[in-house]
Parts: C-alpha cells; structure tokens; sequence
C-alpha cells in the first residue's frame, strides 16, 4: 500500500535533481544532489514491479538529457536500461548526443547502448542526431567507438554527412570525412553516368543548400565530384551543385564552388547557371556569375531554344520573367490587393539581373590576366546585338572599344549577320550612320548558308522597305 504514490514522489525527485544544471542553487552542491539522488533511487529500486521500471528509465532519459553523470552512474547500478526511451522513441544515447553530453555518451556505450540504433519513425541514428544539432565532441565519441559512419537510414537513405552538410556543421563533417565518410550521393543506387540516382542527393548539393562554403570546400578536398547531376524536377532535371546554388540564390555555395573551377558553363536539359539564376531573380548570383565569365560568347543548341548565346537567352529569360511580374503587380494594384512591396522587390531583383547582364553582354572590360584577343568575338556578337536593339550608346561604346564596324555573329543554323546588315533591316538610320563613320564596308555582304544567299546591306535595306537606311 502506499508503493504507487512512493514510486511518483521519488522519480519526481530524480527527475527534479536530473534537471537542475551543474552548480544549481535548488541543490547546495553536486555532492550533496548525487548523495540526494543515490538515497532516491535505493528506494525506487526496492519497489517491485514494472512501474519502478519504467520510472527508473524515465529518470535516466532526464538524466542524459540534462547532462548529469553522477546521477547517470547509479541510475544505471540501479538496472535502468541504457537502451530507454522518452515518449518520442528517442533514446538514452540520442538524447545525449543531441544534447552534447560526450561523457555520458561513453558511460551509455559502457552499458551497452547499441551505438547504431535508429529511431523507430525517422530511422536518424545517435550520429545523426550529433551532426544535426553540431555536437562534434559526441561525433569523435561515437566514431572512436566504431559506429557505422555511412550508415544509410531514413526517407531518402541518407547518412550522417548528408545531416552535417545540410545544416553547414562543417567541425562535424570535418571528423566524418577523416573517419572516411563518404563524400558521394547516396540513396537508390550507384551514381551511373555521372548523374545521381532518383531520390538522391549529394552531401555536396546539400552543403550548397545551407550555402556553406566551409562544407563545399571539405567535401571537394575529399574528392567530391564538381559536376556530379542530381536530379531536381522543380527547376531541371539535371543540375550539378553551381546549377543548384544558382536556382536557390546561394551565393557562398556558388563562391567556393567557382573558387574550386566548378564549370560555370554547364548545360544540364539546355539551362545553365547563370539561366537559372536570371529565371529565380537571384541578382547578387548573377553578378558572381557574370563576373567569372560564365556564358560569355557560349552557343548551344537545344530542343526549345534554335541556338544562339546563351547569355543572351538569359537576358531573354530575365525580361520575360519581369514582365509577368509587372503584368501580375499590375493586376494586383487594379484589384486594390494589399501589400504590393514584395511585388515592387522582385520587379527592382529582376531590373538588376538584366542590368547585369545587358552590360557583361557589351563585354567592355575582360578579366585581368586573360588575352584580350580571346574575346573579339564575344565583342562583335555584342555588338550586332546592340545594333539590333537600337542601343545607340552601346553600340558607340563598343566601336570605342575592341569591336569591328563589319563585325559578323553567326547566329546557329541561319545566316550571318553582319552589324551593318543588321542596321539596315531594322531601317535603324542612326545605328548605320555610326557604322559607317567607323569605318563599316557598305557592300560587305553577308556569308552565304545552304538556305540563304549572299546579300548586301543594301540589298538588305531595299528588300526591307527601309528608305532611310
């Protein structure tokens, strides 16, 4: 009689005592809480049954989680299961480890913890929950102990260094790496042809994600795979990690990863970085972009795009996107809807990332260290391009510089067009004006294609209508 409310009143105790920090004023000193909790304990040990049991359990977990080992110790002389649970189904081991409580870790794994348990729902193990919330004592704990340090658990068979990268603990990845952790995707399968399985993700896209340099630059020196495709059907189907930084706006990621000679130009489904970043209005990734020279005087060729530089596709993708966005803020002001800031935010983010563009697309300043001859063609095809959008002071900036009055740009399976050419179609007058005065050869004709012949500017202006010009 009596033996159910003893039972309450003593675990109570433990657990109050479990709870206070180290140097708590509720107890007088650590050695008068330890006596205070041995006595409690004597006592719940001697109740019979299966609910002194499960209070004794229950005292460890508080224990474990309030970092206390001296009430640890007797808690487990006591036969407390070193294998206990809370109401979650975290165990003694998880709680410590995410708790950072290296020692206790130990006096659990002394007991008998099983050190690659996993939780019954989220399938995390004791070093996963040591990774997530940066607890790199109880990581070198666990890895001295030999736990599995690519053990594949959860949703998508991830592994400890996935956790650590996608929440940028770099210390933790640092002693996971050393304990030869894995820098490779996981999760479905073998990486075949260079692109991750379905449902896989890299610990390096991961690390991108959490925009962490420090992680990016770890994994890399641990031979992680720079162009290595995963796959993310929300943007494109396959992305390396700069296209992942750029879809996202992580500009850090999208540092280190340049910074390691990630390719700027890679064309995963036709969409480069610099395409992405345009399209999702991340600005301050397209200035780190444009400044590496990513897409400067690259063609490709795709399905829905019939050629032509891609970083003029980007130009094309930001003042499509800007004008959705003005159309949409448009009708919103129109149907008198609030909060229109956001709106006049993003129109302001995708006016930058043209402005961007629209001046690395003139190429007026190259890299220092670089051959200026490497991009005479870059500064051509920019120049045609501004002629055909009747910028008059780009074009005069670019006769300024490096470009020719006769530049060519040989757009991918159509004709040659030459700037002049190009001027006298549009009947743009003042655009052939400052082509001629430059110096432009006014019969120098267009190169002849399978499907085209070879025509004049004159011929062009005729054809056109184009009186003035």
């Amino acid at each position: 009689g009596g033996g159910a409310a003893r039972t309450s009143h003593v675990t109570s105790a433990v657990a109050r005592a479990a709870a206070q920090p180290l140097g708590s004023d509720a107890v007088d000193d650590d050695a008068t809480r330890a006596q205070e909790a041995e006595r409690y304990i004597s006592s719940l040990a001697q109740i019979d049954g299966a609910q002194s049991k499960q209070q004794i359990d229950a005292a460890l977990v508080h224990a474990c989680r309030g970092g206390h080992g001296e009430l640890v110790v007797p808690l487990l002389a006591a036969h407390a299961s070193p294998h206990a649970t809370d109401a979650e189904g975290v165990n003694c081991l998880m709680v410590a480890a995410s708790n950072g409580h290296a020692e206790i870790i130990k006096l659990l794994l002394k007991a008998g913890a099983e050190i690659n348990a996993l939780h019954p729902r989220t399938g995390q193990s004791p070093l996963k929950f040591a990774c997530a919330f940066d607890r790199a004592d109880c990581v070198a704990v666990l890895l001295e102990h030999g736990c599995v340090v690519d053990l594949q658990s959860g949703f998508h068979s991830t592994t400890a260094a996935h956790l650590a990268c996608k929440y940028g603990h770099h210390a933790c990845l640092k002693l996971l790496l050393d304990a030869k952790a894995s820098p490779r995707p996981v999760g479905g399968g073998e990486v075949v042809g260079g692109v991750a399985p379905p449902g896989a993700q890299s610990p390096l896209v991961m690390a991108v994600q959490s925009d962490s340099a420090e992680c990016v630059r770890l994994l890399v020196a641990a031979h992680a795979d720079l162009e290595e495709k995963s796959r993310d059907d929300a943007v494109a189907n396959q992305m390396t990690a700069l296209c992942n930084a750029a879809a996202y706006g992580k500009v850090h990621g999208a540092r280190a990863l340049l910074d390691l000679k990630a390719q700027a130009n890679f064309s995963g489904d036709g969409v480069t970085p610099l395409m992405l970043a345009t399209h999702k209005c991340h600005p301050d990734v397209v200035e780190l972009l444009v400044q590496y020279r990513a897409d400067i005087d690259r063609t490709i060729s795709m399905e829905h795009v019939t050629g032509g530089k891609t970083l003029m596709r980007a130009v094309d993708l930001g003042k499509s996107q800007l004008n959705g966005v003005i159309n949409a803020r448009e009708q919103a002001a129109r149907e008198g809807q609030p909060n229109l800031a956001d709106r006049d935010e993003e129109i302001r983010g995708f006016q930058k990332c043209i402005d961007l563009l629209e001046r690395a697309e003139a190429m007026i300043r190259a890299p220092s260290g670089l051959d200026p001859a490497t991009y005479l063609g870059g500064y051509d095809a920019a120049l045609v391009r501004s002629v055909h959008r009747n910028n008059l002071f780009e074009v005069l900036t670019l006769l300024e510089g490096r470009a020719s009055p006769d530049a060519h740009w040989l757009e991918e399976g159509k004709r040659d067009h030459t700037a002049l050419g190009t001027a006298a179609q549009g009947g743009l007058v003042e655009a052939v004006r400052l082509l001629l005065a430059a110096g432009a050869k006014p019969n120098e004709c267009t190169k002849a294609t399978p499907d085209c012949s070879s025509t004049t500017p004159l011929q062009i202006a005729s054809a056109s209508g184009a009186a003035g010009a």
